[in-house]
């Protein structure tokens, strides 16, 4: 090669480093400003020395100041728990049918379809709990003589189930097989 054509070279994989840098450099910048704003909003709180009692209190009133946490963290573990009450033993048992039992044609037309369930966004999933699941639930809970509005615990739990269903699912599989 000749000299000029290799400074050209030089240049050009200069210029397209520096073409690559930009979006990576502003990536991390917004990550930064993130976390910078992030910690100088909640400063109050984590310097205060109450942020055990902001953990463990159930008071939200965020206009005084009092953020209790409490209701959200059990909140948060009760659904997780329900939840993988309810979607592991449907997912390892339809793990174990696709797996063992199910006919070649049948494996070819679910595991794709599993597949994409696996992608839809969460928010897909959340809405159509919104439309779906809640007047369902409102109405399983009137037939039961329960007087409830739908957006419960148990709507929350079963559209996260629904949701987590095919990935515990392709992951049984995948072990499984």
């Amino acid at each position: 090669l000749g000299d000029s054509s290799l400074k050209y070279r030089v240049r050009e994989d200069c210029i397209t480093g520096w073409l690559l840098k930009v979006p990576v450099l502003i990536a991390v910048g917004m990550l930064v400003l993130f976390f910078v704003v992030l910690t100088a909003k909640s400063w109050p709180l984590l310097t205060g020395g109450h942020f055990w009692q902001v953990l463990t209190s159930s008071e939200w009133l965020p206009s005084e100041g009092k953020f209790g946490l409490w209701p959200f963290i059990i909140g948060t573990i009760a659904v997780t728990f329900l939840t993988m009450v309810l979607a592991v033993p449907v997912s390892v048992l339809a793990a174990v049918f696709l797996n063992e039992f199910a006919p070649q044609k049948l494996k070819d037309m679910a595991l794709p379809v599993i597949d994409v369930l696996a992608a839809v966004p969460s928010v897909i999933y959340g809405a159509c709990g919104v439309i779906a699941f809640i007047p369902m639930v409102k109405a399983l809970g009137g037939a039961l003589g329960i007087n409830t509005t739908g957006r419960c615990l148990l709507t929350a739990a079963l559209v996260l189930a629904i949701m987590v269903i095919p990935v515990i699912l392709s992951i049984v599989r995948d072990v499984l097989a």
